[in-house]
């Protein structure tokens, strides 16, 4: 199930056309600034969980060179005849409480911002993560990354909003 959350004002100060349009503005800027930073900590950040081997590194070589891959000492695979692992790729995993570490780029790609649109009085829009299990490290796992890019963009999305109505009033 994907995870979501809404950048949303309702008054009824949203009359007038003018004061609308300012506003879609203020809050499109708001949910790309919750995106970008979402993306940032999943990116980012020093992460201090477990280290561990991902999977390993293969490099193929020619019946003449296996013997002397065999003597320095590394293994062939099982998985890919002809070749033999030269290494390995080390993923560090986030501890509880930090935003989630990122290993394949999918969680961080798949967090998108939708454009604001008026629905009923109010100025509306939407940060997505279509990982399905972009919920769970979030609400289960402990490994917040949404919730702090909304308290993050939070005063700054207060001040535009109050600068942008009093300017129009």
């Amino acid at each position: 199930m994907a995870i979501k959350t809404t950048a949303k004002l309702q008054s009824r100060l949203l009359q007038s056309g003018a004061l609308v349009a300012a506003l879609k503005g203020v809050v499109s800027r708001a949910a790309l600034g919750i995106e970008r930073e979402a993306k940032l900590r999943v990116k980012g950040g020093p992460k201090t969980g477990r280290v561990y081997r991902r999977s390993s590194i293969k490099k193929a070589v020619g019946a003449k060179r296996a013997s002397e891959f065999g003597q320095l000492g590394f293994r062939q695979s099982r998985i890919k005849p002809g070749a033999f692992v030269v290494g390995y790729n080390i993923h560090r995993a986030s501890a509880p409480g930090e935003s989630p570490a990122d290993d394949t780029g999918f969680l961080a790609n798949s967090i998108r911002a939708t454009s604001a649109r008026v629905v009923r009085g109010g100025v509306r829009a939407e940060v997505r993560v279509g990982a399905s299990y972009g919920r769970r490290l979030e609400e289960e796992m402990n490994r917040p990354y949404l919730k702090p890019a909304v308290e993050k963009e939070r005063p700054r999305f207060v001040a535009e909003v109050s600068a942008t109505i009093g300017g129009l009033i």
